[in-house]
């Protein structure tokens, strides 16, 4: 038995450049404590050639790679030793009736990111506020989570469109910065007023500039249009907490200081520790039930623009990072899939 898929390949030799190619592969036979999916959807996101390079560091070319996490389908067979899925289940941890297969992936892609960030990182309780960085570029889930635990959200955009799609979420952000041309220190002015110069409980950011010369900041991986370290770090209150999105974020010892004088700490946002530790999967599978369960109930409402299909694939993942921001990319499909007991 054969089913489509779309496999990225990593060019170590080039820059770690990617090429992705749509083609048949061989199901391999199903082992005991496998189960097989018709996948029906599952979410797209950047490549983490990286990461990836990092974990196969020693196999030169490296492997192929399938595109697509976060699956969502149907239970088509079993192993021996599967006692909890059954042939016919929905799927993504277990699917309430009501909740699409596509609303499925787009909950457990984005909502297990804001999840890790607003639970497990910035610990965010009531009364505190948070401070969302490029919000239209986050998902909508993250303001609505921040909400649902009682916190005032404060969100920046840097056009008037992302402003309307924010003015849109129910309830929406307590108050919206329009930032507008990069570099300017409006975010921390507004900051400063908006919490009587107390400063905010929790920054979560989609990038960070470091360098204000465009000589040091051709040097790292920066963001163009994130504001800048300092700027947020001025942001920060009291015992505040700062979720950054920038792997490669560089501390100078005044920074430090500016950290220790605010009792304030620092937090690397990777949702994809969940899956690389076998000892966070029991938990892992926690808060994606939790997800489905408010979607199911109508806690938590996706903004889904539009849906891919497999054929667009190979067009698509090229442009991921670059496409329209405040719109979930979800790939809608129907072809099998092996996968684990234990990771669903």
């Amino acid at each position: 038995m054969t089913t489509k898929a779309v496999q990225a390949q990593i060019d170590v030799k080039n820059d770690c450049s990617t090429s992705y190619a749509l083609s048949d592969q061989v199901i391999p036979n199903l082992q005991p404590h496998e189960v097989l999916l018709d996948i029906r959807a599952c979410a797209l996101t950047e490549l983490q050639t990286e990461l990836l390079c990092e974990l196969h560091k020693k196999k030169k070319p490296l492997p192929h790679h399938s595109v697509g996490h976060h699956v969502s389908g149907i239970v088509r067979q079993t192993g021996a030793s599967v006692a909890r899925f059954h042939r016919g289940d929905r799927v993504a941890v277990q699917l309430p009736e009501v909740v699409t297969f596509t609303c499925a992936s787009a909950a457990l892609a984005d909502g297990l990111r804001a999840y890790t960030a607003l639970q497990y990182q910035a610990h965010v309780t009531a009364g505190e506020t948070v401070l969302v960085l490029n919000a239209a570029s986050a998902s909508s889930l993250l303001v609505q989570l921040c909400h649902k635990w009682g916190a005032k959200v404060i969100a920046t955009c840097a056009t008037s469109s992302e402003k309307d799609l924010l003015l849109k979420l129910q309830p929406p952000p307590a108050h919206i910065i329009e930032v507008g041309e990069k570099r300017s220190n409006k975010l921390l002015t507004c900051v400063m007023e908006e919490t009587g110069g107390l400063g905010v409980s929790v920054i979560i950011d989609q990038g960070v500039r470091q360098f204000v010369s465009d000589d040091d900041h051709a040097t790292v991986k920066d963001s163009d249009d994130a504001p800048l370290k300092h700027e947020l770090l001025s942001c920060l209150g009291v015992g505040g907490r700062w979720v950054t999105s920038h792997s490669h974020l560089q501390l100078d010892p005044p920074d430090s200081w500016q950290l220790h004088l605010r009792r304030a700490s620092l937090c690397f946002l990777s949702e994809h520790t969940w899956t690389l530790s076998p000892s966070q999967h029991g938990r892992l599978q926690h808060v994606l039930k939790d997800l489905l369960n408010q979607l199911d109930n109508g806690s938590l409402v996706l903004n889904i623009s539009h849906t891919i299909s497999l054929s667009e694939v190979t067009e698509w993942m090229p442009k991921v990072k670059s496409v329209e921001m405040g719109q979930d990319r979800l790939l809608t499909i129907s072809y099998v899939k092996k996968t684990s007991q234990n990771i669903i």
